[in-house]
């Protein structure tokens, strides 16, 4: 019998120093990152300093990866310079004059405004002429869309895809509802096509992921609207559950749905119609660790190398990002940054583990091993049940902090009796 209790802090810092790696020179001086890449090395400055502003430390460990993630921060936004035009924005790699842009990548500019209005260092980025120059660029990207629209209506009426839906879901992510859409050239009341009520009105268009950052352009600007209730109850009847975690699969055939399983924590934890729980014997317990035990469980797995977004040409570094951010929300919600926390797990009368876990704790794992004879029966059945009881490890404050427990069982098979020798 073995229960390990373990926080999310650990993949959190593992793999934003990953992020980080991804633009390190020195590993490979001839490498020239992807714009995707740089980006992404632009987002763990935010998650390093979202932990350090919830629990205060004098770690050397974290204050080397602040400095660092700091200088990568400025670095690579120094290199993205190298890779932007003045009129289609990002491209995903330098600009080569011999092959001049003619489109806008706007799953590119998106992920670009998305990780800037995440950043800590938002409002000097929203001031600068990279920042502008990316947001003008959807702009032209999604006028672009409609110009080609316009030249293959034959009745005028512009009508968007469902690909193009979840786009626009993720423009309004990244640059808010107060974002103005630009129209046709040819047709002026085409705005209205763009509009965020327009958005709204073509909710069941939108894939999982498509709805989920329509919820969070919401949530994270704390704006309130019905559709909430709607997208949190279409998320929670995606949820499965496969043992200690939960993710969100992509409907009839049940796999799962790796976009929308990052998104899905962040959402599902500001949201105020969250209800999913996960019901065990008598006890019924919240979702929410279920799926942050999943993203923390994947990181750098090959599920995460594996799959493809066609969101933003890249397999694997959007959805960290964006687990890195469900599970940064997720952390900061539940106070895991700042513990105060002591777990007992009990078989009868005696004590199998006892973890506590503070803001000062070096590690948040905990385990043991018990021989299962040694777990105490119920009086009144063959069950050996096991009590958990909670409070705080510092019993002048209140208990704060959320943990993951999971079982482990080691079947070590017993001698089978000697058969008895028959008399002649």
């Amino acid at each position: 019998y073995q229960r390990r209790v373990r926080g999310k802090k650990a993949f959190i810092l593992k793999n934003s120093d990953y992020l980080l790696e991804l633009v390190n020179k020195s590993a490979d001086p001839d490498k020239i990152p992807s714009a995707v890449e740089l980006l992404s090395s632009m987002t763990p400055i935010s998650t390093f300093t979202t932990i350090n502003s919830a629990a205060p430390t004098t770690s050397e460990d974290l204050e080397e990866l602040l400095i660092d993630s700091k200088q990568t921060f400025t670095n690579s936004l120094s290199l993205l310079e190298s890779y932007t035009d003045s009129q289609f924005g990002l491209s995903y790699y330098p600009l080569d004059r011999r092959y001049p842009m003619n489109y806008v990548d706007l799953s590119l500019n998106n992920f670009a405004v998305y990780i800037s209005s995440r950043s800590v260092f938002r409002s000097d980025l929203v001031s600068t002429t990279l920042y502008s120059t990316w947001t003008r660029a959807i702009s032209t990207g999604w006028a672009q869309v409609l110009d080609s629209y316009a030249r293959s209506s034959d009745n005028g009426v512009i009508e968007l895809s469902p690909w193009d839906y979840d786009q626009l879901a993720f423009t309004y992510l990244a640059l808010g509802t107060s974002w103005l859409p630009p129209t046709s050239s040819t047709k002026t009341s085409s705005t209205s096509v763009l509009s965020f009520s327009s958005l709204i009105a073509h909710y069941s268009q939108l894939s999982t992921s498509g709805k989920l950052a329509l919820g969070l352009t919401l949530l994270l600007s704390n704006q309130s609207h019905s559709i909430l209730k709607d997208i949190t109850a279409d998320v929670e009847n995606l949820i499965r559950i496969q043992g200690r975690t939960a993710y969100v699969s992509n409907g009839d055939s049940g796999n799962v749905d790796q976009l929308a399983t990052s998104l899905s924590l962040e959402f599902l934890v500001l949201s105020p119609y969250t209800t999913t729980t996960h019901v065990s014997g008598s006890t019924t317990t919240s979702i929410l660790p279920y799926l942050a035990s999943y993203l923390a469980a994947e990181g750098r797995t090959s599920s995460f190398n594996t799959y493809y977004s066609y969101y933003y040409n890249h397999p694997s570094l959007n959805i960290l990002v964006y687990s890195l951010f469900s599970l940064t929300t997720n952390d900061l919600e539940s106070s895991n940054f700042s513990p105060n926390l002591l777990l007992n797990v009990k078989s009868g009368s005696s004590s199998l583990m006892v973890a506590s876990f503070k803001e000062t704790s070096k590690s948040f794992i905990e385990n043991t091993s018990v021989n299962f004879t040694s777990l105490q029966k119920d009086s009144t059945s063959q069950y050996r049940p096991l009590h958990i009881l909670v409070g705080p490890a510092n019993k002048k404050e209140q208990t704060k902090g959320q943990a993951t427990m999971t079982i482990g069982m080691e079947f070590v098979p017993q001698q089978p009796p000697k058969k008895k020798k028959k008399k002649k």
